[in-house]
């Protein structure tokens, strides 16, 4: 910093009103009572008789998961959660959901429990649903940026009618709204063996209360997934020629336009058009987080939720490389850097059978996280399980495209 520059600094910190102290944050029971209109923490008398008792997990003041314990089939229903990355012990729990639904039996795998009156927005939405009546549980996540509540909708006989996914914030009711649009465009165009919820309720605008509510319909996903290692190029492919493609030159990509309105990722993004402006690439659907966590595979079909971050006219392969990254980033001990570089390595390899244009898919790969960083930069939940990407991404990108010797 200069002198003058540090003379300003100073001046101006100096000319600034007094901070005021801020308010207490709101926490997670406040927050999850007012999206769902619910009673957790406090005791309702006049609920007729339709209170529930739920175990919180990991504990009381700041859950993940919200399991009800008062009906056994819609506690089975609830442990019954497969995916391809779940642990062998994780998958165990799943499938002994019957036996461990008894309520005597699931506190005993660590929890809280609490009697919780009726979600007002459950009753909502089971009059919407056509649904005499419904029971849910309520997952929640992390703290991470994009959290959002999920509403597990569960008849009393343990049938799963839908998810409820409540987009709240800035952040969460764009995501909430993107995957609304995108399963609506998908429904009955997607290939035999890839499997999306179908959109079952919601509105084209924010309710009063300012929430985005989508009701998706639950996934035949079964009780051992059967996939192993990165997606297939095969695989994304069809997935990506499902709904949109063709072939453009990278410089008249639609949303470059709009990355150009970003600060941070302006110069990168105007050094890619320079560099490959006049390349030709595929385009076509892409789901945005198609990781192990968001499928459930079996011999003849691979289901697919959280479709959030998904869009049309993007580079066939963007799935592929966010596959090799997501899956690296999470593994125990390795960095985000040590990511990257096993991404650019690995994705450049599997991208030949596509194209020979894999230096621009990537670099246009590494742009779109730089993008997703920079928008949930100020968002209000900050991650606990996994850092942010964006300065060793900088770095990262920085360096591959010349900005750094």
């Amino acid at each position: 910093m200069t002198e003058k520059q540090d003379v300003t600094s100073r001046t101006t910190h100096m000319t600034q009103p007094k901070p005021q102290p801020e308010a207490a944050p709101e926490s997670t029971i406040d927050w999850l009572n007012r999206l769902v209109g619910g009673s957790v923490g406090s005791k309702s008398d006049d609920d007729n008789g339709r209170s529930l008792k739920y175990l919180f997990r990991p504990n009381l003041n700041e859950p993940q998961l919200l399991i009800p314990i008062g009906n056994r089939s819609v506690t089975a229903a609830t442990l019954r959660r497969f995916h391809d990355s779940r642990s062998r012990l994780n998958t165990v729990v799943s499938a002994a959901s019957p036996i461990l639904g008894d309520a005597r039996l699931l506190p005993m795998m660590g929890g809280e429990t609490a009697t919780v009156g009726p979600f007002d927005l459950v009753d909502e939405l089971a009059i919407k649903l056509g649904e005499p009546e419904l029971l849910a549980s309520v997952i929640l996540g992390p703290k991470r940026r994009n959290r959002k509540p999920v509403l597990q909708l569960i008849r009393p006989d343990g049938v799963v009618v839908g998810f409820a996914k409540i987009g709240w914030s800035s952040l969460t009711t764009q995501l909430v709204a993107n995957e609304r649009d995108i399963l609506l465009k998908v429904e009955s165009h997607l290939p035999e063996r890839i499997e999306a919820p179908r959109v079952l309720l919601h509105e084209t605008r924010p309710d009063p209360d300012g929430r985005v509510i989508v009701v998706s319909s639950a996934l035949s996903n079964g009780p051992l997934p059967k996939r192993q290692g990165p997606l297939s190029l095969d695989f994304v492919t069809s997935l990506a020629r499902s709904v949109s493609g063709g072939t453009v030159p990278v410089k008249t990509l639609p949303y470059l336009a709009g990355w150009l309105q970003n600060e941070t990722l302006r110069p990168f993004v105007e050094k890619v058009v320079e560099v490959h402006g006049e390349t030709e690439l595929e385009v076509g659907l892409w789901h945005g987080d198609l990781t192990p966590w968001n499928t459930s595979t079996t011999k003849k079909k691979m289901v697919i939720w959280d479709w959030e971050f998904a869009g049309l006219g993007r580079p066939v392969g963007f799935d592929l490389l966010h596959d090799i990254f997501e899956t690296e980033r999470r593994s125990d001990g390795v960095s985000v850097t040590s990511a990257l570089a096993t991404t650019a390595r690995d994705g450049a390899y599997r991208l030949e059978g596509l194209t020979s244009a894999t230096d621009a898919i990537l670099d246009l790969y590494l742009c779109e996280l730089l993008h997703r960083e920079t928008e949930l930069e100020g968002q209000r939940w900050e991650s606990t399980t996994v850092g942010t990407t964006d300065a060793p991404l900088l770095t990262f990108l920085s360096r591959r495209l010349g900005f750094e010797q």
